[in-house]
């Protein structure tokens, strides 16, 4: 008997195996003794008996030995017990009396039957505890798993720590939804755990629906709201991985009524346009353009932005300080800018929530002496808003101010105390770094460029009317920039030759009149003004119209040549041109007999 007790948790499944046994009966005490010999050792096997063997003679020999070591490990199995319809009248009277003793509950014979608390919650919280990695674990780099199969009995598997959490946690929502299937908290959580687990399996690069076909099929079928729950919940949490597998799942399901909402906060599908993560921005770009939508709806501005960044390719992040003193903004964007961020400052809090509806803005910082607007009002409309919903605030304020900077940091997800201003160095990367959100891995320059051109084909799609509820001002200031990149050229003039208005053919004009370019460059450029004028009719003045007719003069491509001729003779026409073009033209002839 001293071996099997020296043996620990390792002999556990063999003294089980006895237990059920009643052709060995007569041993059953000597092995309970065991059992309750090796203390501690034998909890974590002898609780997974109490939860999944499927005898009720070896549940109770479980409970008892387990019971008088008054391990806390065990609080959750009895409330499982407790809750259980299927388990027996008396262990789960057992169960009850249990649980009210290592909680320290007096119940009086009056109150037998009422509720010592939710058990879903409580088992939610064990479950939660897991999935953000506050549960304590044995020690060591893995750890032992014990699980209850039918036909083997009690089996352990030794597994690394993460995967431990993920088994653990997953194991409570699924008994819970066992006893009560229809408890949303549950779903949510364990849809969280799911995603995010299939997120470190198989990587951020590569799409769910290739490495995890089952799970995005299954979710997609299970109702966008639960998704939206889930999605929601991932990015107050600052889950990254589980809003990029959310949203990814979302790009399936295609449900434009999680575009829109009944209340001034914007959904979590909006809001997810403004999250610290690029890739969850992109995807969250991306699965609501690939939304057939009925109507206009917040946050589609947001959305050309991200695709705009993309075109850009732009690598600094961009911070609004909004400060009073003109000397500790100019110190504040010094520091800022050394640390790789694109200041820009303002010195009202209007001023600060106009930048960041213009722009994609990574950081806002608010001083706590703004006085055109309370600071409540201010978070208060961001939070509400398309582009300000996850945006990262830091507070900025004098010592004075710490009661109410703190109490808006309860208030509001997202805010981070520089309260008093952060004189050192060390302090002022301590709060940057506080206020940054977990982000996947760095993007490749492949990657980077795969964003680029799927940016500029939905650019494209959006100007030509085929996604009808996207403004493309937004846009304007990287295609622009982009007409004057050689490579980028013909995707933005062919963007550009679909957008209405005087500033698209000036552009053009500009670009097709510029310096030597590549033949194939100037010949879309060129298509493309000649596209916008036949569509919108000529907007420029004469200087313009001068240069043009002397372009045709230089030595330009001879499609080119022909684009502008062809131009000049609808703009104003001439019977020396007409008769110039008419001359040109070959005399039809039949196609040549077959033989």
């Amino acid at each position: 008997m001293m071996q099997l007790v020296r043996a620990g948790e390792r002999a556990v499944p063999y003294l089980i195996q006895v237990l059920s046994d009643p052709q060995q009966k007569q041993v059953h005490d000597n092995v309970i003794t065991v059992l309750r010999s090796m203390r501690g050792e034998a909890v974590a096997p002898l609780l997974v008996v109490l939860a999944d063997a499927p005898s009720a003679s070896l549940r109770m020999v479980a409970f008892h030995v387990v019971l008088e070591e008054r391990d806390p490990r065990l609080i959750p199995y009895l409330w499982l017990a407790e809750a259980n319809p299927n388990e027996t009248p008396v262990l789960r009277r057992e169960a009850r009396r249990a649980l009210a003793s290592l909680l320290h509950r007096s119940v009086s014979p009056t109150e037998s039957q009422a509720p010592l608390g939710d058990w879903r919650v409580e088992l939610l919280r064990e479950a939660e505890n897991y999935y953000h990695h506050r549960q304590p674990l044995p020690p060591g780099e893995t750890v032992r798993w014990w699980r209850w199969e039918p036909g083997k009995g009690l089996v352990a598997q030794s597994v690394s720590r993460r995967d431990y959490e993920v088994l653990a946690g997953t194991y409570w929502l699924r008994k819970i939804l066992d006893i009560a299937p229809d408890y949303r908290p549950a779903q949510v959580l364990l849809t969280s755990f799911l995603l995010e687990r299939a997120i470190e399996v198989s990587g951020w690069d590569k799409p769910l629906s290739a490495t995890s076909p089952q799970l995005v099929s299954t979710l997609s079928v299970s109702g966008g709201r639960l998704l939206e729950e889930t999605l929601g919940r991932a990015l107050h949490e600052r889950k990254t991985a589980t809003a990029f597998a959310a949203l990814q799942v979302l790009a399936e399901v295609r449900d434009a009524r999680l575009v829109y909402s009944g209340d001034p906060s914007a959904p979590p599908l909006i809001r997810a346009l403004s999250y610290p993560d690029p890739r969850v921005r992109w995807q969250a770009a991306n699965t609501i353009l690939q939304t057939p939508l009925p109507s206009a709806f917040r946050g589609s501005s947001q959305v050309v932005q991200i695709l705009a960044r993309a075109v850009t390719l732009r690598d600094n992040p961009r911070v609004v300080l909004a400060l009073v003193d003109a000397i500790q903004t100019r110190q504040a964007a010094e520091r800022f800018r050394a640390l790789g961020y694109e200041p820009v400052t303002v010195a009202s809090g209007r001023a600060a929530l106009r930048e960041v509806a213009n722009e994609h803005t990574d950081l806002l910082v608010l001083d706590m002496r703004l006085s055109d607007f309370p600071l409540d009002y201010h978070i208060s409309l961001l939070r509400q808003s398309p582009e300000g919903g996850y945006l990262p605030i830091v507070l900025w304020g004098t010592e004075e101010s710490q009661s109410e900077a703190r109490r808006l940091a309860a208030r509001f997800p997202f805010v981070t105390l520089a309260v008093p201003f952060p004189m050192s160095e060390a302090m002022f990367q301590h709060i940057v770094q506080s206020a940054a959100v977990p982000h996947g891995p760095p993007l490749s320059q492949a990657q980077r460029q795969a964003m680029r051109q799927e940016a500029l084909n939905w650019l494209l799609r959006i100007a030509r009317g085929e996604l009808p509820h996207y403004p493309m001002a937004p846009a304007y200031p990287a295609l622009l920039a982009a007409l004057q990149d050689d490579t980028l050229a013909p995707s933005a003039a062919a963007i550009l030759a679909h957008v209405r208005g005087r500033l698209a053919q000036e552009a053009l004009a500009k670009a097709m009149l510029a310096a030597q370019r590549p033949d194939a460059v100037q010949i879309a450029i060129a298509q493309a003004f000649y596209h916008h004028v036949q569509a919108n009719t000529y907007l420029l003045g004469d200087e313009h119209l001068q240069q043009i007719r002397g372009l045709a003069q230089k030595p330009v491509p001879a499609p080119v040549r022909d684009i502008i001729v062809r131009l000049l003779q609808q703009l104003s026409p001439s019977p020396t041109a007409t008769s110039q073009l008419l001359q040109r033209l070959p005399v039809p002839t039949a196609p040549p007999a077959k033989p």
